[in-house]
């Protein structure tokens, strides 16, 4: 399956994230939203949010566990896209926003506190940038 299929089938999927209730970010102009955080990035584990079974980890860190289980092919296949592009960045990325019909314009996110990529998928009209 294709990143696009992938991201289509995750929208509107409400045990992945995929849907306008309860979404991450209510300020953000999307039909859907999502962070996905890495399970490992780049051999080091992110403190507090990887859950791990055999100690007693926060409710947090498992439900970012669970949430990356359910979407490990989006995860998967944004990163292997990343890879084909910049695969240094690739290997230290450490998040994700999954947006799904989101509109907005260039701008500095006071809740991002490193470099980033966009990537829009889909099906634009001639000169709607895509």
């Amino acid at each position: 399956r294709t990143l696009l299929a992938e991201l289509r089938a995750w929208r509107g999927d409400r045990a992945r994230g995929g849907n306008a209730k309860g979404r991450e970010r209510t300020s953000i102009r999307a039909e859907c939203y999502m962070i996905l955080r890495a399970p490992d990035a780049a051999g080091h584990k992110l403190a507090g949010q990887v859950h791990d079974p055999s100690t007693r980890k926060s409710r947090r860190a498992a439900r970012v566990a669970e949430k990356l289980r359910r979407n490990r092919r989006l995860w998967d296949l944004a990163q292997e896209a990343m890879r084909d592009v910049d695969p240094t960045f690739a290997s230290r990325c450490t998040e994700m926003a999954v947006t799904y019909g989101f509109v907005g314009s260039p701008h500095i996110d006071k809740q991002n506190c490193g470099p980033f990529y966009g990537l829009a998928l889909g099906d634009f009209a001639e000169g709607t940038g895509g």
